[in-house]
């Protein structure tokens, strides 16, 4: 990850807890403060025990991780919401003043999931409350079939602008490099290309909604009441 919820420098503090691999699979570090969490999405186990023991021994988190750490001032947090049939935590924080951006960490499993979602509600404090959301089948449909829409959709006007393309013998030329830039692409990828990528794209997305309708999502999302 290259992109910084926050400059490196702007939380200082000492170290609260310290989150390794194969607990918490991806990112493989994360360093837990009073005022933020900071992370590396992959990390050698070696180089994750000297920052472990640098940051035990009182080194502040931002003169011991490397520049491709990320960090995340709790106040730009918004939300966390895990899955009870998932192994994994979502955070939604803002990026930028009107960026409101998504991180998926990966847990090893449900039992160290609950563990690190309670550390969350624990020390994100009392202004934060869990809500609790359990889907029905037909809840858990809507996603699945309205994507499954959009790229039907899709699929078919690409398909037809690439079979005008193709009876045409090529996008030719074009003012708009834009669309001259479409036009090529579907040129090469053909008619029969734009079907066969479509229903690799819906199978995928059927596939989804078996999954949802089979277990029905059940999540809980803390979140900051003002």
């Amino acid at each position: 990850m290259t992109e910084h919820p926050g400059p490196l420098h702007s939380t200082p503090e000492t170290a609260q807890r310290i989150w390794l691999a194969p607990e918490i699979e991806e990112p493989q570090f994360l360093v837990w403060t009073g005022e933020a969490l900071y992370w590396i999405a992959e990390c050698p186990k070696t180089t994750a025990n000297d920052l472990r023991l640098r940051l035990e021994a009182g080194e502040k988190p931002a003169d011991v991780l490397p520049p491709e750490a990320v960090v995340l001032p709790l106040h730009k947090l918004v939300s966390v919401t895990t899955d009870r049939n998932e192994a994994s935590l979502t955070l939604n924080y803002w990026k930028a003043e009107d960026d409101l951006s998504e991180e998926t960490w990966t847990i090893r499993d449900t039992k160290t999931r609950d563990r690190v979602f309670a550390h969350f509600h624990r020390h994100l404090g009392e202004k934060w409350q869990a809500s609790e959301e359990k889907y029905t089948r037909l809840q858990a449909m809507r996603w699945p079939l309205i994507l499954a829409v959009v790229v039907a959709l899709v699929t078919a006007g690409g398909w037809w602008y690439a079979q005008t393309v193709a009876d045409a013998g090529g996008p030719g030329k074009m003012k708009n490099w834009k669309l001259w830039l479409v036009s090529e692409a579907l040129w090469i990828l053909t008619p029969l290309g734009v079907l066969i990528a479509g229903g690799i794209a819906i199978a995928l997305l059927a596939w989804w909604l078996v999954e949802r309708l089979r277990v029905p999502p059940h999540e809980i999302t803390l979140t900051k009441r003002e």
